[in-house]
């Protein structure tokens, strides 16, 4: 994972230095897409993967969010930058992970739900593990709600919506 982390950060600077040379001449706002569009989505491509990292390479990922922003925001290297990333409604790299975990994993458990309701019509089923399975669906739609509060431009709530309505 080391590499593919080394790999990443490598890529995203050398866009950011890029991008740098046409930041005067564009608009902050055609700037900030830009950013997101080429540095961001290279960023979050694949991250579902990298759960479990030791914190120094989610510290380089950090730096990779923490550059752009103060760019965008014409902050200087030494201000903080937690506020910046609050505004521009940007998690941070181990919430970007997890919640991209948690929209990969969501969708399949919203199924295993409706079999279990299914399964329960025809024939009776393990309790424990109808409690368990509402436990963690309960648990994994308030992490959500919770993510899609914080960042709103991640909305996911039309999962949510759905998996409430099925049942």
């Amino acid at each position: 994972m080391r590499c593919h982390v080394q790999k990443t950060v490598a890529s995203c600077f050398a866009i950011l230095r890029q991008l740098r040379s046409i930041r005067r001449s564009v608009p902050t706002s055609v700037y900030q897409t830009l950013v997101v569009a080429l540095v961001l989505s290279r960023l979050d491509y694949g991250n579902a993967v990298l759960v479990g990292l030791p914190g120094y390479l989610y510290n380089r990922l950090q730096s990779v969010l923490n550059a752009p922003a103060r760019s965008i925001a014409g902050l200087r290297r030494s201000d903080h930058v937690t506020d910046t990333l609050a505004s521009f409604h940007w998690l941070r790299a181990p919430e970007r992970v997890q919640f991209k975990l948690a929209t990969i994993v969501f969708p399949g458990l919203r199924w295993i739900w409706i079999y279990v309701w299914i399964s329960d019509l025809s024939h009776p089923v393990d309790i424990s593990m109808d409690i368990m399975l509402a436990h963690l669906l309960i648990k994994l739609t308030i992490y959500m709600l919770f993510l899609s509060i914080k960042c709103p431009c991640l909305s996911f709530l039309h999962f949510i919506f759905s998996f409430i309505y099925v049942i």
